[in-house]
């Protein structure tokens, strides 16, 4: 399966993240490309994040990645533990 990424000024990297910060019993989770996060939870995973990809067919399109645009703006969310 093949990767593109869209870019509106000219040629350059894009990079996916995730990254998760732990602070007393917050989690906050921000993230960007096609990258996932789970968390485990008495036996159980739940994905925290949804993918920035469009799907079509055999070919995936980042919608969102560091690097895409001149501002980078990752989706967080904040979970109590």
């Amino acid at each position: 399966m093949k990767i593109f990424t869209k870019r509106k000024h000219g040629l350059g990297i894009t990079l996916v993240l995730a990254a998760a910060l732990f602070r007393g019993r917050m989690l906050a989770v921000l993230w960007a490309g096609d990258s996932r996060l789970y968390q485990l939870c008495k036996g159980h995973l739940e994905q925290l994040t949804r993918n920035h990809v469009f799907d079509r067919k055999e070919l995936l399109v980042l919608t969102k990645a560091v690097g895409m645009d001149n501002r980078f703006t990752p989706d967080i969310i904040e979970n109590a533990l």
